[in-house]
């Protein structure tokens, strides 16, 4: 029978791939690393809700954004919206390929699709086109995507298939 157990555990498996800078692991570290990076701030926030990447300052932003070089702050202003509720629904409602630009942390649904037969578990790991935007040409999962706000996992897996 074939061993198909790691030599290690899932959270050591993470550690493995989780190359993010983590302040309070390495501060040294984390600040070269913010080097290249806005902070993506909105105003009435005291947080970051994402990190942008210096070559996307220097795009024309329209007047309700505002940039601090020297801070490295890209924010986005009240314009006009002046509760939360609608400044959340304009903000957070983001199209998957927007997430990324800002850094923002989003939510998204994988299906991987195996069969057993006489040989063992055969699982599909399909290759991403050549023309994908993101990691073209890398194997993906069988089915996945960015769920949109409100979106069940179940339904995004469809719509995704």
């Amino acid at each position: 029978m074939l061993d198909l157990q790691p030599p290690f555990t899932n959270l050591q498996l993470v550690q493995r791939v989780d190359s993010w800078p983590y302040f309070t692991k390495d501060p040294e570290a984390y600040r070269t690393h913010m080097k290249d990076y806005h902070y993506f701030l909105i105003d009435g926030y005291d947080k970051p809700f994402g990190y942008v990447h210096n070559h996307f300052s220097e795009v024309a932003w329209p007047e309700y954004w505002e940039i601090d070089a020297e801070k490295r702050f890209l924010t986005l202003r009240a314009a006009g919206a002046s509760d939360f509720k609608t400044r959340s629904e304009h903000v957070l409602n983001l199209d998957g390929c927007g997430v990324d630009m800002f850094g923002i942390v989003n939510y998204s649904v994988h299906l991987i699709s195996w069969v057993m037969n006489a040989e063992g578990m055969k699982i599909w790991v399909p290759r991403r086109a050549m023309t994908k935007m993101s990691f073209p040409g890398m194997l993906d999962n069988t089915v996945g995507g960015s769920l949109a706000a409100g979106e069940r996992p179940i339904d995004g897996i469809v719509r995704e298939c």
